[in-house]
């Protein structure tokens, strides 16, 4: 916003690059694909937006008037930062777009997903990868919320999950063997007894 809070169009600080480049109206206005009188419209709100005259058209070549040589080079590298912006910002866009994005309970995370991944990475050509590291229920939430595309965690039949398996794919990338412990007695014998068989063991 300017002056009086009037907006500013960025088409004019381009309109107003071309003139000063070609000190013409009607070349500038063929330069930039519009209609001349629009252009000069475009002149004038923004010299009206900055408050003073830019341009002398008291002559031919039309010339930058001193605010005018004071301003051309602030329009000038501001237009280009955004266009640097504008490329940064598409860019970020895509590889995010073409990343991996993980959630991995924390164990898993540390003791399972690297050299899964390095086995993956061997068959396939892979983007960036991003992992974040939580417990279940905020992994979980991560995958409800669509910010991961996979989750990596322990499962089993008995445990409810709150991602159901009509929106979201499984697969079971591997197992483990839950293994209880107790601490001995001063006899050594177990504190707690368990059921070892085979019947017993619970699977993930």
């Amino acid at each position: 916003m300017g002056p009086g809070n009037r907006p500013l169009d960025l088409e004019w600080l381009e309109d107003f690059l071309a003139l000063a480049d070609s000190g013409n109206f009607s070349r500038a206005a063929q330069a930039r694909a519009i209609a001349q009188p629009a252009f000069s419209r475009h002149i004038k709100s923004l010299e009206e937006w900055v408050g003073v005259d830019l341009f002398d058209r008291s002559a031919q070549p039309v010339s930058l008037t001193e605010a005018g040589k004071r301003f051309h080079p602030s329009v000038d590298d501001l237009l280009q930062r955004l266009e640097v912006s504008r490329l940064k910002a598409r860019a970020a866009h895509e590889q995010e777009a073409m990343s991996l994005r993980f959630a991995a309970t924390h164990v898993l995370s540390l003791s399972f997903f690297p050299n899964w991944l390095s086995g993956i990475e061997a068959q396939l050509r892979l983007g960036p990868i991003q992992i974040i590291s939580d417990n279940l229920v905020a992994c979980e939430e991560l995958m409800l919320q669509r910010r991961v595309q996979f989750l990596l965690c322990h499962g089993h039949s008995s445990v409810p999950c709150r991602l159901d398996d009509i929106q979201f794919a499984f697969a079971r990338v591997s197992g483990d063997v839950l293994l209880p412990v107790t601490a001995p007695l001063a006899s050594g014998k177990p504190q707690h007894w368990i059921d070892d068989s085979p019947k017993k063991r619970c699977r993930f």
